[in-house]
């Protein structure tokens, strides 16, 4: 990922764990790499506890709304699938207690020009396929 893109990246990511953090959430993990099983191979952006439910979330950030484009618009379908194949690898290293629920949420940052950030929590953004 070229400078620019990453820098954007971690500073969505960080403003994103703030955001889960003080809405309640337990952050437990970022930048999560489970290894290379299943043939996939990536990274988890950030694992949280929404109550007893385990999210998995994948944060996309742009520097400005343009075009009609939203950062979750990202989230295509090979993405998810990706982090689902990842979901089940961190899952067999760390089981989780059969009362956990398990959610794929998207948060969208978009960092704009006017210093605030607009941040969304798309809860149970897309399903386990």
């Amino acid at each position: 990922m070229p400078g620019e893109l990453k820098s954007t990246g971690r500073l969505g990511e960080d403003l994103a764990a703030q955001f889960l953090e003080t809405s309640g959430a337990d952050v437990i993990a970022r930048n999560v790499r489970p290894g290379t099983g299943c043939g996939v191979r990536g990274e988890l952006d950030i694992l949280c506890l929404d109550g007893q439910t385990l999210c998995v979330v994948e944060v996309k950030t742009l520097r400005r709304r343009g075009g009609g484009m939203t950062p979750g618009m990202n989230v295509t379908a090979a993405k998810q699938h990706q982090i689902v194949m990842l979901t089940q690898l961190w899952l067999a290293q760390n089981p989780l207690p059969d009362e956990t629920g398990i959610r794929f949420d998207v948060i969208e940052v978009t960092l704009g020009t006017r210093g605030t950030p607009d941040i969304v929590w798309h809860k149970a953004a897309f399903l386990a396929t």
